[in-house]
């Protein structure tokens, strides 16, 4: 099985590939970086693996919600990478779902019950794009909420000690440092994203190239 994934909805620009039981990943972090990076690790990891874009087997993108240009970036590539390609699946995610994986991958938060996660990532003035979820006994992860934008103060009200946090909106809720928080872009990787599909391929929606739009 060989999957590319692009994670390029917040100021990380990451990109990994799984082929067999191996993964590789590219990363860089900063304003505008996922116009020329995008590209260059996607080709790198192709090129260093031997692969072509045919024998992917699925291509991960996030739907959103996320940066307007990020988005735009990962959908633009697959419709160039995937042109006349009728060999690789395209595969889109929702953008929190892929964040908040990150708690489960985490060392120090590792599963042995039930816990909380909450994604936060920026969005407009006082307000973050939010998803509550739940990770479960055996580190499965599930949907608790819906996808939306709130203001800052009723996600505070939303967030117990023992839960965690993860996003780059972290900042901005002013969390005392006996919160679990997975800071900033610390979580969010494309390697995450291929770690959800592997256990939760169900939530990834098959989508056609050509008619594909993010949610911004």
């Amino acid at each position: 099985m060989n999957i590319l994934s692009i994670e390029s909805s917040t100021p990380v620009c990451s990109v990994a590939l799984k082929t067999g039981n191996e993964t590789f990943h590219r990363f860089v972090t900063g304003k505008g970086v996922h116009s020329e990076y995008v590209f260059i690790f996607c080709e790198e990891l192709l090129k260093d693996s031997g692969l072509s874009f045919s024998q992917l087997n699925y291509l991960l993108i996030p739907s959103g919600p996320g940066s307007y240009t990020g988005l735009r970036i990962a959908a633009s590539a697959a419709k160039g990478f995937l042109f006349e390609n009728d060999k690789t699946k395209l595969k889109v995610y929702p953008t929190l779902m892929g964040i908040a994986q990150s708690a489960v991958n985490a060392e120090n938060n590792s599963t042995g019950e039930n816990r909380i996660v909450h994604a936060v990532l920026d969005a407009r003035r006082s307000h973050l794009y939010y998803q509550k979820f739940r990770i479960d006994a055996t580190g499965l992860l599930y949907k608790a909420s819906e996808s939306e934008i709130r203001e800052l103060a009723s996600i505070r009200k939303e967030i117990n000690k023992e839960d965690v946090v993860c996003g780059t909106g972290i900042n901005r809720l002013n969390l005392s440092d006996e919160y679990v928080k997975l800071e900033n872009e610390a979580g969010i990787s494309a390697t995450n994203v291929i770690k959800l599909f592997d256990k939760s391929p169900e939530n990834f929606t098959e989508t056609d190239v050509v008619a594909f739009e993010p949610e911004y």
